[in-house]
């Protein structure tokens, strides 16, 4: 019973396999004449219409499937064959495989259009207008036209083609699955011909303030690039001045945009932007999710520039605050850096009645300033600081925040890097005494919270930063003392065991070095003696900066004990080349063979010396780069 039901089921299924004929995938041979554009091989297959890959792509998508291959030049080296394409037009009478979409949905026009296949392009445009409408409209999956993807691709002479032969149908704006239109394409990628074909031939140019991914528009796009000549020609639009105003997701305007970048193109744009603006409703005013205005972005980002521009074109757009209350001078405040702030007032003058301000927590620029300086390790910030309040005349030192606390509050806490010169700068910003006993167990001063980090003290994050950046420079240096220490070893060693020995001979000479008197050995033992000297300080640095518990001084310790090992390992080499030439001076040319070799371990020393010597310089000129 078990045999005869298995058997039946063999019958049936060979049955329904012999019923369905239907090849799943094309033909080895035409897939191979697709490829290589062969109409002799395609020709001996009848029913090569019909053939279709596993993804549904039929002959011309095989063909047109792939990008152009250029040269280093950027010369095409292999072109499509239009003789093949033509054959397959001409024998396809309805059309069928030029309408065909394949699993996603792209039809041989979006391949053309998006591989740049120019010539193909045109082939199919040839065809009844009717069919060009139903092409030019057709959209994959993601919803995009063959104008999407040429636009998208840069191909500017398709996208004119495109345009040109559907000028009477929306297709210029239609959005696909991610809201991009193909204007916004042409705009993203920067190509102003093929940007400009498409808005020539838009009817309604209001599609303009379509908003893509993220709510940007076209002009947002142009702008953050830096495309001045789509931007020039977006701004030549009628209503260019409401096109400024439209806002992204985050609230943006393409001003906000403009003033988030600070090099001379943004400024030629900034300047562009503002002279279309709308005097009377101006987007400068305009403030994003976070209440911020384009002066806001443009000293957040330090671009006094642009904020010189901005302020210029309409004097009390300074006066803006965002939604915590702070004004741009707060903002760069913020940033903690001294020399930010000081540029700030010197670029905009304007901004000098602002410094008092007080935010929405109480705090003036000053307080923030003192609050962040936590994350700076800038050695010559306290060293400013006092040339900074007696040049402003008019900065209120004694200003209480919500929390009662002064700047100098905030100077003498207890983490603060300038309570090393507490003595020096108390008379300048003196302490509030509001808070019973502050500093004595009390709150600290750093308690005026980061606002950005949720309300939590300045002084918890200066705590853990400080455990943090402790901890990096402590593994720096430990790697750097073993350095130093063999320097030292070898340095020793060399100063007991001289190149050409000692005298041995009876007389008051025995027991003195032999080549005592020839300058190559002074040379030997002049760069030894530097050698031992600077990895000694350098051994001692490391390991004082091992038990600093403030970040500042470790850095400062570490990064002379750095200079002073690299100054050691030059002086260790030239101590090697001399002591040898000392023994072989008889012999020129192996000298000379000596010193050419040596040469070898300059060159990228030179480099290590010039580290060591700019982060020393950077630690005493505002520089507070990672070690």
């Amino acid at each position: 019973m078990g045999d005869g039901s298995s058997s039946s089921s063999i019958v049936a299924m060979s049955l329904m396999n012999s019923a369905s004929n239907a090849r799943i995938g094309m033909h080895r041979e035409v897939y191979e004449a697709a490829e290589n554009g062969s109409v002799v091989v395609l020709q001996q297959h009848n029913n090569w219409k019909q053939e279709k890959t596993a993804r549904q792509n039929n002959v011309l998508h095989v063909h047109l499937g792939k990008p152009l291959k250029k040269n280093c030049r950027g010369v095409v080296t292999d072109h499509v064959c239009m003789s093949f394409i033509q054959y397959v037009v001409d024998e396809t009478t309805d059309d069928s495989l030029l309408l065909h979409s394949n699993d996603s949905g792209d039809t041989p026009l979006h391949f053309a259009a998006r591989f740049g296949h120019t010539d193909a392009v045109k082939v199919f445009l040839a065809r009844a207008k009717v069919v060009s409408a139903r092409l030019l409209n057709k959209a994959n999956k993601c919803k995009d036209t063959a104008l999407h993807d040429a636009a998208r691709a840069g191909h500017a002479n398709i996208v004119m083609m495109l345009v040109e032969a559907g000028s009477e149908n929306a297709l210029h704006y239609m959005p696909n699955n991610l809201q991009e239109t193909p204007h916004f394409l042409a705009a993203e990628r920067g190509c102003f011909k093929s940007f400009n074909s498409i808005v020539e031939h838009t009817a309604d140019l209001t599609v303009l303030d379509h908003k893509g991914p993220c709510g940007q528009t076209a002009l947002h796009l142009a702008v953050q690039y830096g495309y001045k000549d789509i931007v020039d020609r977006i701004l030549e639009i009628e209503t260019s001045s409401l096109l400024i105003r439209v806002k992204n997701h985050q609230g943006e305007t393409p001003l906000h945009a403009c003033a988030a970048q600070n090099d001379k193109v943004q400024h030629t744009i900034m300047r562009a932007l503002l002279d279309h603006d709308d005097e009377y409703n101006s987007a400068v005013y305009i403030k994003d999710n976070e209440g911020r205005t384009a002066l806001h972005i443009a000293t957040q980002n330090l671009n006094f520039d642009g904020a010189q521009k901005l302020v210029r074109y309409y004097p009390d757009c300074i006066e803006m605050v965002d939604n915590k209350g702070r004004n741009v001078v707060h903002f760069v405040a913020n940033l903690g850096s001294l020399k930010s702030i000081t540029k700030l007032l010197r670029k905009v003058p304007k901004c000098d009645r602002l410094i008092n301000e007080k935010d929405n927590e109480g705090n003036t620029p000053l307080h923030l300033l003192l609050a962040n300086s936590h994350t700076l390790f800038i050695t010559n910030f306290f060293y400013n600081l006092p040339m900074f309040v007696w040049r402003n005349k008019n900065l209120d030192v004694r200003v209480f925040n919500g929390k009662n606390l002064t700047a100098g509050n905030i100077m003498a806490s207890g983490n603060h890097p300038a309570k090393f010169n507490l003595r020096t700068l108390s008379k300048l910003l003196p302490e509030g005494k509001r808070l019973p006993n502050t500093f004595e167990g009390g709150e600290s001063a750093d308690t005026i919270g980061n606002v950005e980090n949720g309300g939590e003290s300045a002084d918890t994050i200066g705590n853990v930063e400080n455990n943090e950046r402790l901890n990096h420079l402590r593994r720096v240096g430990e790697t750097q003392l073993i350095v130093a220490a063999l320097i030292a070893t070898v340095s020793f060693t060399a100063g007991f065991t001289l190149p050409g020995g000692f005298d041995q001979s009876p007389g008051k000479t025995m027991g003195l070095a032999v080549l005592v008197k020839k300058a190559s050995f002074i040379a030997f033992l002049v760069s030894d003696t530097i050698a031992f000297t600077m990895s000694s300080l350098a051994i001692i640095l490391y390991f004082a900066a091992s038990v600093v518990n403030h970040v500042w001084h470790a850095k400062r310790m570490l990064t002379h004990a750095h200079l002073f090992s690299s100054i050691s390992l030059g002086a260790l080499m030239i101590a090697f080349l001399t002591g040898v030439y000392a023994v072989v001076s008889q012999s020129p040319g192996l000298g000379l063979i000596i010193i050419f070799i040596s040469l070898f371990y300059f060159l990228p020393y030179f480099f290590l010396l010039m580290g060591s010597f700019w982060l020393t310089w950077n630690l005493y000129t505002g520089g507070w780069g990672e070690m």
